[in-house]
């Protein structure tokens, strides 16, 4: 090896690097295959651990007590560190609380810190202990040496990072991340990419730090409007299932709102399973019972709307009335009136009953295609002159389950988009 390289580890109270301190601290100087020299120590930071993460890490209390604080080993770390290139799993983070540490005495920390690769993936090995991972990862080093273990990229992600970023429009659109391998870890819309990217890679947040650990490529796809981006997001979400998309990759909808007529010709709401029933119409689904009677309790407050008028699936008129009753919002909310479900099934969802083709304007190759208020995919070729029926056939972006447009109401622009009934 041409280089020395210091394997440097921290453990930190929590992620949030305005208040958390680093707790735990290893390090090891390899130059020529040997290890030279090497720090491992917890750090006193002052505070205690909050009890959820003790239960968590099995770090306690009186592992950092009596342990020295940072500023008791800064000077060591520097001696140890000198004429070193620093690896780390996580450099972004590393390199964040390290900066917060000397800063706060007086010292600027200026080092690079280079990735660890996933080529040996430091993520499965087998560490019983986290305070052990840096000597682990030396012994990876040691064994494969500079060709495998570290990563082929620049000491400085960050400047790669922004170096990629500067070449992404500040247009509407979606961007997607991916790893080294070509993998799509992350998918996210945005109505300017570059802000929004530039946003991601300067949050520390868990999800912050795995995009700017993980990402080695960007690409991206400009949109009119900010629908057609959440709709071709949502899609890809759903064809590549990213690892950092965990909260979109659920497609499945087990309830939904339909609206009837009663066997007295009167207007009524439903809550059901999906499938459950074909009466009346589906207004807009749910991924929860509990999340479908949030939605029409809170209507029910805001409109006015008769108790009698709703049902739900499983929920007795006395329990829902009762549940009624004892709504509680963070904020008031304003009580609209009364108004007639005929009408308020429009605002819940304009597409409800019939076929509807949505276009944007400025990319008129650019269709969502909309059957009975469910949103079916997207089609971007060329249609002037189809029919819907021949459109819907040449959807490139099939929608994987059926999906209440309603959800996405708010994204209606009206000067970006045309819609049309067929």
């Amino acid at each position: 090896m041409d280089s020395k390289y210091a394997i440097t580890e921290i453990i930190t109270s929590g992620l949030n690097f305005k208040v958390d301190r680093i707790i735990h601290i290893s390090s090891f100087v390899v130059d020529q295959n040997e290890i030279k020299s090497h720090i491992t120590t917890y750090i006193n930071p002052e505070r205690t651990l909050d009890p959820d993460y003790i239960k968590s890490t099995g770090i306690v209390n009186d592992n950092i007590k009596f342990s020295p604080k940072f500023y008791e080993k800064a000077k060591s770390l520097i001696q140890l560190w000198s004429g070193c290139n620093i690896l780390s799993v996580s450099p972004r983070i590393t390199l964040t609380f390290l900066k917060k540490e000397f800063k706060s005495l007086g010292f600027d920390f200026s080092q690079n810190i280079g990735q660890y690769s996933d080529i040996v993936n430091p993520e499965r090995l087998q560490i019983d202990r986290i305070e052990d991972k840096a000597r682990i990862l030396t012994n990876y080093f040691l064994e494969f040496g500079t060709d495998s273990p570290i990563t082929k990229k620049d000491f400085t992600p960050r400047a790669f990072l922004e170096k990629e970023i500067k070449l992404m429009p500040n247009e509407c659109g979606i961007y997607i991340l991916k790893n080294e391998n070509g993998t799509v870890i992350y998918i996210g819309k945005a109505i300017k990419i570059r802000t929004r990217l530039r946003q991601h890679f300067r949050n520390l947040n868990s999800k912050g730090f795995k995009i700017h650990r993980m990402v080695s490529a960007i690409e991206y796809q400009i949109t009119e409007s900010e629908l057609f981006a959440l709709l071709i997001e949502q899609h890809h979400i759903l064809k590549y299932k990213p690892e950092l998309n965990k909260a979109l990759r659920n497609n499945i909808y087990k309830y939904e709102l339909r609206y009837l007529k009663d066997v007295n010709q009167k207007d009524k709401f439903e809550i059901l399973p999906v499938g459950k029933s074909t009466i009346g119409h589906s207004v807009k689904r749910f991924r929860s019972r509990k999340s479908a009677l949030a939605f029409i309790l809170h209507l029910t407050h805001t409109y006015d709307i008769n108790a009698d008028q709703i049902k739900c699936h499983r929920i007795s008129k006395e329990s829902f009335q009762k549940a009624l009753d004892n709504l509680e919002f963070e904020n008031e909310t304003e009580i609209l009136g009364s108004i007639p479900l005929s009408e308020l099934v429009i605002i819940i969802n304009p597409f409800y009953e019939g076929k509807y083709i949505v276009e944007e304007k400025g990319f008129p190759n650019s269709h969502a295609i909309i059957e009975n208020g469910f949103f079916l995919g997207l089609s971007l070729t060329p249609t002037s002159g189809l029919s819907f029926e021949k459109i819907k056939e040449n959807i490139e972006y099939p929608y994987q389950s059926e999906y209440a447009l309603s959800q996405n109401i708010r994204y209606l622009q009206e000067g970006l988009l045309k819609i049309t009934r067929h």
